[in-house]
């Protein structure tokens, strides 16, 4: 589903070379190039994920400044990058 203002998120990043920091916030901005998260991330987490409380995969992060997130939406990404013809699962 589309995210709105305030739902609740989980970024995942490499926050100064450490491996999957993860950290929460909401959704404080929503356009057709940006998703805006006040989740927190430090340098290195750019190419890390952002998930909503359902664990829906909403983007990929590439800016940040601590305080705000810059992601850019995996709708943006269908067809130059991923083939989003049918539902991505998770294949143990």
């Amino acid at each position: 589903r589309q995210p709105q203002l305030g739902d609740a998120v989980v970024a995942i990043g490499s926050a100064g070379g450490v491996p999957n920091i993860t950290t929460r916030g909401e959704v404080a901005g929503v356009t057709a190039k940006d998703i805006i998260s006040t989740s927190p991330a430090g340098h290195g987490s750019s190419g890390g994920a952002l998930f909503n409380n359902d664990g829906q995969l909403l983007g990929f992060i590439y800016a940040g400044n601590g305080a705000l997130l810059n992601v850019v939406p995996l709708p943006r990404l269908c067809g130059p990058v991923f083939d989003c013809s049918s539902p991505i699962a998770y294949v143990p």
